[in-house]
Formats: C-alpha cells, structure tokens, sequence
C-alpha cells in the first residue's frame, strides 16, 4: 500500500509538472485563463473578444471601476451563451469585494446566439473541457490536458517554434490571446477563404431562444456585480453583410437586451471600414489595442453622462 501510495504520489507530481512545462501561453490559446485566479471584473464572449479586446489598454479607473480586468473569451465553438459557459463564467468570478463595482465586458454577434440547425446535440460545448473542467483557476489545472490531448503535436511544434523565436500566438497573464499580423499579401485570401466558411456555417445555423435566453442570465447575473457592456465588435464589411442577412434582428435584439438588463450597448461595426483584420473576423494586434481604446474611451462617455445607466 505504501508503494503504491508513493507510486501515485509520484504520478501525480510527474503529470503537474508536465503540464506546467508543456501548457503554457505560448503551446496553448486556452491554459492560462484556466489555470489563473478567480477574478473580479471579466471580459466574456468568443474569439473575436479573445483576440480583439485588450485588458491594459481599457482604462477602468476612468470608468469608475478598481478592480483589474481580464480576458476570459474563448472560441466560438465553445463559450456561444449556454450552460457550460454560464457555469465557467460563475467559476471564474471571485467574491465580491463590499462597496466596489466591477467590470464587465461582454461580446456578443449573430453567432454567439445560434445552434447548428443539423447537430441534435443543442449545447455540443458540454463536452469540451469548457463543460468539463471542475475548476477554472487550479494551477497547475491537471485536467486540462485531458481534453487537449489530441494537440500533442501540436504543442511539441508550437514549443519547438517559440524557442526559435518564430511564434505567433501569446497568450498573455492577463487572458488577452495576441496574434503576430500575417503578411498583407495573405489578409485578402484569408478573409475570402473566411466568407466561405461563414457562408457555410450560417446556411446551417439559426437563431437559438435558449442561447439567447443564456445570454440574458449571463447579463444579469453580471449586472448584479457592476457595470455591463454589451459590445458588437467590428470586422471586415463583407463579412458584416453576411451576419446581417442572417440575423437581420441582431441589433434589434441587443438593444432590448440592454434596456430589460441597464447594461450598455455599443456597437462598433461604424468601424468596419476602418480596421484590419487578419481573416475578416479577428482584429490585427495593433487594431485590437486601438479598438480597446476606442470601446474604453466611448464607455467613458456614456457612463459620464447624466442619463448614463449605472
């Protein structure tokens, strides 16, 4: 029993220490925010939030919150509103700290609210590890790898390419997923090729009243900690024009949303015209943080103003 006991014991430090060697911001686009503290002011939503919204540069103080923000954005094929992410969402918030707001930041598009109209499956990010996971701050989070194990190559070449100094993705301490810009010679195949793939999957998809009904709790709940805002991010128009034609009420919805909840709405898609992207869909490193400035300095504005709610 004592053999065995150490045998297990030794097991366990070998798969800790593995996997604070092997995951880690530069092999992996989700560990960190799995494997940081509880935190008390969150950015919400997909990729596009994941890479298009950075903490540092969103002035809290200005906005008349204290406590620090972090990226807790995914993936659209796992953090679209529904149970799984509610519950994560719930997981990752740390106790309230009496007589201070927090912040809240959460993006929202046609596609966070819909279903795959073909998949039986209503929430399939349940199994994943953003349905898994029994913790979202253990570190090291051992369950992790679990769920990541398919990426073993791709880990091995993503370490190998960071020591050589030839990565493209970092995910920083604080949840912001930083991607290297393409070439520009690349930009426009990337977004043609991004125009297939979204014509594809909205020919597919419809809206979902139980999404949309998990985004609501979602807001909420967070309404009932501090400030909300709901925001749209801005991508490339042709893209734009895609969303609209399959979710002609999108904006229609969200301002409702904000008036049942007092959260803010601001839509950035005025631009659109304005930004690269590096595929049509997820701002460039540069843009992300000039557009992180820009949603700052409008929330400023509005929740300066007398009117302002909250």
């Amino acid at each position: 029993m004592l053999r065995c006991a150490a045998f297990v014991a030794l097991s366990a430090g070998v798969w800790a220490a593995c996997t604070r060697l092997f995951f880690n911001g530069y092999t992996d686009d989700f560990y960190v925010r799995v494997a940081s503290p509880r935190q008390p002011a969150l950015i919400v939503g997909t990729s596009r939030a994941a890479q298009g919204l950075v903490p540092e540069e969103i002035d809290t103080r200005a906005l008349g919150v204290s406590a620090p923000l972090y990226n807790f954005a995914f993936a659209s094929s796992l953090t679209r509103y529904g149970p799984s992410y509610f519950d994560a969402i719930e997981r990752k918030l740390a106790e309230p700290v009496p007589g201070e707001a927090s912040l809240f930041l959460v993006e929202v598009s046609p596609l966070s609210i819909a279903i795959d109209a073909t998949d039986r499956t209503a929430f399939p990010e349940r199994e994943s590890f953003i349905g898994k996971l029994s913790s979202f701050s253990a570190n090291p989070n051992v369950e992790y790898p679990f769920y990541a194990a398919q990426r073993g190559y791709d880990i091995i070449d993503r370490t190998v390419r960071h020591w050589r100094g030839m990565g493209r993705l970092l995910l920083h301490a604080d949840g912001w997923l930083e991607v290297k810009p393409v070439a520009d010679d690349d930009i426009e195949a990337n977004i043609r090729q991004k125009l297939v793939d979204y014509t594809q999957t909205f020919s597919v998809s419809r809206y979902s009243e139980e999404r949309a009904t998990y985004l609501k709790r979602t807001v909420e709940r967070l309404a009932a900690r501090g400030r909300v805002g709901l925001v749209q991010m801005p991508i490339d128009p042709r893209l734009r024009v895609l969303e609209r034609q399959f979710m002609p009420d999108f904006d229609a919805r969200m301002h409702e949303l904000s008036a049942r909840t007092g959260a803010t709405y601001l839509d950035l898609s005025d631009l659109d015209e304005r930004v690269v992207t590096n595929d049509g869909s997820h701002l460039r490193q540069d843009w992300s943080r000039r557009v992180s400035r820009e949603l700052s300095a409008r929330l400023a504005r509005l929740w300066a103003a007398p009117s302002a709610v909250r």
